[in-house]
């Protein structure tokens, strides 16, 4: 079982992102380290350009007032919640493709792209 995790909010003054539709965070799967969704650094997947390019761009999303952390069954996070859970760094790790990126000094895997 997993859980997705999303960004609701409105569009950002700040940084220019329009996020009246919610943005993916990433997928905690039971068993596995969190998998988080990443603006793809060479831009294979061009369709993702509101999506943040690293954890600190999201955590700057995350502390915005406005914003929202709320899972795919509707149970808001706090951004103190999410972080606690995309640095556990506890799992299984992704195999690295055009997709995914570990990076074993991270306790995240970071993964490009659409995935559920």
């Amino acid at each position: 079982m997993g859980t997705n995790l999303y960004l609701h909010g409105p569009a950002c003054k700040a940084c220019a992102r329009d996020l009246t539709e919610p943005l993916h965070i990433g997928k905690r799967s039971a068993g596995w380290v969190f998998a988080l969704h990443l603006r793809s650094p060479d831009e294979l997947f061009p369709y993702e350009g509101n999506v943040p390019a690293t954890l600190a761009e999201w955590v700057e999303l995350f502390e915005t007032e406005g914003f929202t952390i709320r899972d795919e069954y509707g149970v808001d996070w706090t951004p103190a919640a999410a972080l606690l859970v995309i640095n556990e760094g506890v799992g299984k790790r992704s195999t690295p493709d055009s997709n995914h990126r570990v990076d074993p000094e991270l306790p995240y895997d970071e993964t490009y792209g659409v995935f559920s």
